[in-house]
């Protein structure tokens, strides 16, 4: 993409709305494509596709469970892929969830149900006891269990593939290359939304929830696609640093781009008077 080409895209997500989040996740889709598995991830939509419930994982006390045991009682299910010692994205996509599941109207067991499943399978009961134990103090006071599941090579890939989502394990930096997102499902278990980034806005939460309690499908809200990790060819390694301060600059990007929309529009007023 050209500097012009990718100017315009980050001036049109501005207007748009789309905010700090929609710039670093401009930013992070312009890094450098040497990586494999930094390419390789992303998201390919299966709107409407039905999961395949009879995939066994693990549950936290270690007993066997089924995909289909989360869509037990006729309710949506908010699906997040993870893994537990993820030190980058992955927290950042929890906490966004458990901001939701704080603040929006539906409360998660009343109305909805909050599964995480570790794409990593070398994560153990133990490991997702304590990501839930984490989590669980930033939901709704009283709010019922969150489950947090690992699995094997084979149940994590099948949903993985079931969902579209593209993810990459890298060796040289022991990390996993995914992308930022929530899968909302129907209570039948068929792919209903999906929402992108770690700070989805409320009303599109409670809009993608209602869709999903009808069993409705449909388009995707802001589809930013923000990496695990960020690949710097100077430093020849994948830095959380980036990713903090592609998060931590969007505002200075915002107002820049403001700022010289702003002295453009001037400078074509001007020379329209003369």
């Amino acid at each position: 993409m050209s500097r012009r080409a990718w100017l315009r895209a980050a001036v049109a997500a501005v207007l748009a709305g789309g905010g700090a989040l929609a710039l670093a996740g401009l930013v992070a889709t312009r890094a450098p494509e040497s990586g494999a598995p930094l390419t390789a991830a992303g998201v390919d939509e299966h709107l409407g596709a039905q999961l395949p419930l009879e995939l066994g994982f693990i549950g936290p006390d270690g007993a066997p469970v089924r995909l289909g045991d989360a869509f037990h009682d006729g309710k949506p299910v908010v699906l997040a892929l993870a893994y537990f010692h993820c030190t980058m994205l992955c927290p950042l996509v929890l906490r966004g969830a458990a901001t939701l599941a704080r603040e929006s109207t539906p409360r998660p067991g009343a109305d909805y149900h909050l599964l995480t499943v570790s794409i990593d399978p070398r994560d153990r009961p133990a490991d997702a006891e304590k990501a839930r134990a984490d989590l669980l103090a930033m939901t709704h006071p009283g709010a019922p269990e969150w489950r947090f599941w690992t699995g094997g090579k084979e149940s994590i890939a099948a949903l993985a593939d079931a969902l579209g989502f593209r993810y990459r394990y890298d060796p040289r930096s022991d990390q996993f290359a995914h992308a930022a997102v929530l899968f909302v499902l129907t209570p039948e278990g068929k792919v209903s939304r999906y929402l992108y980034g770690v700070d989805v806005p409320r009303a599109h939460f409670e809009a993608a929830l209602a869709a999903a309690a009808n069993g409705g499908t449909g388009s995707s809200f802001e589809r930013i696609l923000l990496r695990c990790f960020h690949y710097v060819p100077a430093l020849r390694r994948y830095g959380a640093a980036v990713a903090e301060g592609l998060r931590g600059a969007g505002l200075l990007v915002i107002l820049t781009v403001a700022g010289g929309l702003a002295l453009l529009t001037r400078r074509v007023r001007g020379r329209s008077e003369s």
